[in-house]
Formats: C-alpha cells, sequence, structure tokens
C-alpha cells in the first residue's frame, strides 16, 4: 500500500493496517522466506513506519455525530474499567448512603461519589452490550433479573449476562436492598436513586429518565451523557451481524425506520466495502454473502475454492529463478515444476 492511499483511510484504521502489514511480512518472511525491502533494510523499514505516523498524526479526525466513534468508545470503556477496578469502593458506597439516611441530623448535603459512578457503571455497559434506550433502562424492574441463569428479560428477548455484568449486578442487588431497607421502601424498578426512588425527574408535568445521574460514570469520561451515540453504535454492529432489523427495533426501541436510515447513511462505507468486494475479487478472494460462513479464495491454477488458511496453500514456481506463485495444496500449479 503506498502512503498516498493511506489518508482515505481512518486514523484508528490505519493504526491497525501498519501493525497487520508488518506481521503479515514478518509471517511470509518466517514461513516461506519471502522477502520485501522495506523490511528487510532497518533503515528503509524506519523511514517507512515514521512517514507513515507522520501522515496519520496530520488527518484530521472525523467523528460523526450521530454514532460514537472508535476513539469515545475505547475511551468510555477505559474509563469505566478504570473506575471499577480502581477507585470502586463498596464500603464508602454504603458510607454514602448512611450519611444520606442521615442528613437531616448533620444538616449537610451529601455527594455520591461512589454510589451514582457504580450504577452509571451498570447501565451505561447495558447500553454498550445491548443497545438499550434510557426510557427502558429506567423501566426495568428487578423481576426481570435471573442471575442464575445469567439473563435479563428485556421486552420479550432473554439477553445473555457475561461474568462481569453477573457480578456487578449482584453486588448491586445487595446494596439496593439496603438503601430500600433504610427507607423503609419497595420499589420494583431494579434501578434506584439513594432514596429509594426511581432515576426520574419531572420537567413540565412530564416524567423523562435523570440522565445526569443515571449515567454519571459516561458524563465524567466524556462531558456528556449522549447514549444514542453508542446504542446507534451497537445497533449497526447487531444488524451487521445478520440480526433482524425488526429486532432489533424493538430492543433498541427505535423504529425499523431509524434502524433502516441508520444503517443506510453509516454502514454506507458501502462505497469502501463494494470497492473493496471488485479488488479481492480481482485477486481470487470471495466474500461469501452468508456472514456465518468463512471467505475462499479461488486458485488461480484450477479454479477450486478453498479456505484461505496457510495449511490449504503452497508456493510454487515454474523456473528455479522465476517468480513465486500461490496454489492450493491438491493441485500446487499444476505445471508448476518447484513447489517451496
Amino acid at each position: 500500500m503506498s502512503l498516498d492511499c493511506l489518508v482515505f483511510l481512518k486514523k484508528s484504521q490505519l493504526c491497525k493496517r501498519l501493525t497487520y502489514i508488518t506481521q503479515y511480512f514478518d509471517m511470509l518472511s518466517e514461513k516461506y522466506n519471502i522477502k520485501n525491502e522495506i523490511f528487510v533494510n532497518k533503515e528503509l523499514y524506519k523511514n517507512f513506519i515514521s512517514r507513515s505516523k507522520d501522515i496519520i498524526s496530520k488527518l484530521k479526525e472525523s467523528e460523526s455525530k450521530d454514532i460514537a466513534s472508535d476513539e469515545q468508545f475505547e475511551e468510555l470503556n477505559i474509563g469505566i474499567e478504570n473506575f471499577l477496578k480502581k477507585k470502586l469502593s463498596i464500603e464508602q458506597i454504603y458510607n454514602e448512603i448512611n450519611r444520606f439516611r442521615d442528613k437531616t441530623y448533620i444538616n449537610k448535603k451529601i455527594y455520591f461519589k461512589m454510589y451514582n459512578r457504580f450504577v452509571s457503571s451498570i447501565t451505561t455497559k447495558l447500553v454498550l452490550k445491548f443497545a438499550l434506550d434510557n426510557i427502558t433502562i429506567t423501566s426495568l424492574e428487578v423481576n426481570c433479573l435471573d442471575l442464575k441463569n445469567k439473563v435479563i428479560n428485556v421486552k420479550g428477548f432473554k439477553l445473555p449476562l457475561d461474568s462481569e455484568l453477573t457480578e456487578l449486578l449482584t453486588k448491586y442487588l445487595e446494596i439496593r436492598e439496603y438503601v430500600l431497607n433504610l427507607q423503609s421502601k419497595i420499589q420494583n424498578v431494579l434501578f434506584i436513586k439513594p432514596d429509594g426512588e426511581p432515576y426520574i425527574t419531572v420537567s413540565n408535568n412530564k416524567e423523562k429518565p435523570d440522565c445526569t445521574r443515571l449515567f454519571k460514570i459516561m458524563n465524567d469520561i466524556l462531558h456528556n451523557v449522549a447514549t444514542d451515540l453508542f446504542a446507534s453504535r451497537r445497533i449497526l454492529e447487531m444488524l451487521d451481524k445478520g440480526i433482524d432489523i425488526s429486532t432489533v427495533a424493538n430492543l433498541s426501541g427505535r423504529s425499523t425506520d431509524k434502524c433502516i436510515e441508520l444503517q443506510r447513511n453509516y454502514l454506507s462505507d458501502a462505497g469502501e466495502r463494494l470497492q473493496q468486494f471488485f479488488k479481492e475479487e480481482e485477486t481470487g478472494v470471495l466474500i461469501n454473502e452468508n456472514y456465518k460462513k468463512k471467505a475462499v479464495m479461488k486458485c488461480l491454477f484450477c479454479g477450486k475454492d478453498v479456505k484461505p488458511i496457510s495449511e490449504e496453500w503452497v508456493l510454487v514456481q515454474f523456473k528455479e529463478d522465476g517468480p513465486k506463485h500461490l496454489a492450493c495444496r491438491e493441485c500446487k500449479g499444476k505445471n508448476g515444476k518447484y513447489r517451496l
């Protein structure tokens, strides 16, 4: 790939592409003794990497206003992970709850540094994993959870909980029970504030999710509570995996038309995909329409479709000092005189 072509890729894609290029040529060199002057010559290699990084650093980062960027997604995940692993203290959460309960006696406003961040770590992960909208999250009831089977029931769907969410929700249920006992309240909704009430605010006589607190951790990290950006990102991933659009719409709380519009607008790197498809087709790579099946490569000598794994291919050449060709293991290039 020429350096001039690199500018047409996103910054995040470029970094991955550079890593891939170096790994690919290392593999060719080690397994097949195929050398590339740029990667063999240390000076050329150094100049190549330096020049590539220089171009990448000067590119203007473009971020969609309707879907979270790779950088936002990574920053949010790292921020939540740092909080949960380095800063979270269950003991401090209980101390905050107790101080809040006694606020009428100490006449002092209580700030929740831990409780809301802990709860919002869970709710944010539910957005990242299932693309749930804010109203759905505030409406979840405690009986939606089945921690024994590690699932959460949402709109008729049994959604699998990973080990981290299961652990976090188990801890949260203990804290939730403690809050309700202190406040002498009974509450059906799953997520509650320290006073035992749902994460709901009232504005113009209308109830709406209290997103500032419900997604406090996101506000800390990204300085906004734009959960729809991350829900949109997850919706696209689900659609790209072939999940039925009506199912995605139902789960995410969006209309089918909205999902179609989102897919049309932001899976329309379709132009890039088509371009890549035809380029790969020219070189023998066929992309299967069924995402569940692996792509295949067409052998240029016998025309057979073969899995693109090293065990299925060999390098052959037609004369001792001639160019090396890739052929399937079955035909071995048919007339290839030498097999490497």
